[in-house]
């Protein structure tokens, strides 16, 4: 699944980035699906 994510490209500066934006982008798919759909529960 991150192999579809990934060729979205981040207008992102390099030196600010922790994780990778199709991580990011999994995790919070994963967190709807499971209910969640307030950025605030999702952090949690």
């Amino acid at each position: 699944m991150q192999e579809y994510f990934s060729e979205i490209q981040a207008p992102r500066h390099q030196g600010y980035i922790k994780h990778k934006l199709e991580d990011i982008l999994v995790i919070i798919m994963c967190a709807v699906l499971c209910g969640l759909d307030e950025l605030c529960t999702i952090m949690e």
